[in-house]
């Protein structure tokens, strides 16, 4: 692939007005040379192949941008500056090829989106305010290098403040509840609190090294192709559902694994426990995974050694109902003959605790008292 001083140079060649030398919003070029040498400083530190692939598909995706947004213009600078991003795209797609694991992940992506979407939920009541903020954000240019996190304002630890003196004096003194504030108050007690309390928004591509892949029945990583063996004591513990407090609480907390499933079926998860790279302990939600973009479902779920043990609809953010659930799981069972006959079914919803195979049939008594519901609880890796 040409260098990004090769492109600048084919891009003043291209129009009489050169290169901006500053990032001048989407649709200009200026934005693709800095992806590019992104792109070239990441090799020269020798990070990670999903680091690079990141940046490299920063390079795709702006390259993307600029045809969309130039879609119908044919002046003969568009023209020629076409040409140019039309041959880069295709050079950083071959090598995009480099990276096969990362290549195969997203190959399973585009299959899945391929098949449409499928009915979804968004996030719930001041949880969109959070999506809302990262969109806003994201609009103004601040998450314009892939490789670095990505934050907005967490309604979760927000709401864990109420009792902060500066939010006492003014919002909630003014007799609201946190569930019920606008969008404008969100920001302003966000504000208040000197945007201290953030949470982890995920690119598409740091999201990618969290898919999964199912292959007859089985859970891999999309990625690397291993077999997904979550840590958990039990499966109760990779769920979040386990007894105990104090130190067990926090313990628990940390074994669970998160799971998002969009709209198109494409499967996330992620341990509740994951650190930055100081090894400081990071806000997790399960907006965290697709960025406050809607879901199938979302929930916790457990698996060992490949095997999907357990599973809930456990999201205050989308709070899924019954049938996402449902809908998530038949089309596992259907289209990855995933078996469901001993797996723990948790649905909020209904306030139940089941298996997988009364569940699918319609049967949503509740069975947690059932002793093979107990073991199903229990059962460890």
């Amino acid at each position: 692939m040409i260098s990004a001083d090769e492109f600048e140079k084919a891009i003043r060649k291209a129009t009489k007005k050169g290169l901006g030398s500053r990032f001048k919003g989407a649709g200009r070029t200026a934005p693709i040379a800095t992806a590019m040498r992104a792109y070239e400083e990441s090799g020269a530190r020798n990070e990670a192949q999903a680091e690079r692939a990141a940046y490299l598909y920063q390079v795709i995706k702006n390259c993307n941008t600029w045809q969309r947004l130039k879609t119908g213009k044919t002046s003969g600078n568009t023209a020629n500056r076409r040409r140019v991003i039309v041959a880069l795209y295709n050079e950083a797609q071959l090598e995009l090829r480099q990276y096969p694991l990362i290549a195969k992940a997203l190959d399973q992506y585009a299959r899945k989106k391929g098949s449409g979407p499928k009915r979804s939920t968004g996030l719930k009541d001041v949880y969109a305010h959070e999506g809302k903020a990262y969109k806003n954000l994201k609009a103004q240019g601040q998450f314009v290098d892939p490789g670095q996190p990505r934050f907005a304002p967490s309604a979760t630890l927000m709401n864990s403040k109420s009792d902060d003196p500066r939010v006492q004096n003014t919002t909630f003194g003014m007799g609201k509840t946190f569930t019920n504030l606008s969008y404008e108050e969100f920001m302003e007690l966000d504000r208040l609190l000197a945007c201290q309390y953030q949470v982890l928004y995920m690119s598409k591509m740091q999201r990618v090294s969290h898919m999964a892949a199912i292959e007859d029945g089985k859970f891999y990583g999309a990625i690397d192709g291993s077999e997904i063996d979550m840590p958990g004591n039990t499966v109760e513990s990779d769920l979040g559902v386990a007894q105990g407090g104090g130190k067990d609480e926090e313990a628990h907390r940390k074994d669970t694994h998160i799971y998002a499933c969009d709209r198109y079926g494409n499967l996330f998860f992620v341990k509740n426990d994951l650190k930055d790279k100081n090894q400081q302990s990071v806000q997790l939600n399960h907006s965290t995974l697709l960025a406050g973009n809607e879901v199938l479902c979302a929930g916790t779920m457990s698996i060992k050694k490949g095997t999907l043990l357990g599973i809930t609809n456990l999201s205050g953010h989308y709070q899924p109902d019954t049938n996402a659930l449902t809908t998530m799981l038949r089309d596992w069972q259907q289209n990855d003959e995933v078996d469901f006959t001993r797996v723990l079914i948790i649905d909020r919803a209904q306030g139940i605790e089941t298996l997988g195979w009364r569940y699918l049939n319609g049967d949503h008594t509740d069975r947690a008292r059932d002793p093979l519901v107990v073991r199903a609880r229990l059962i460890r890796g």
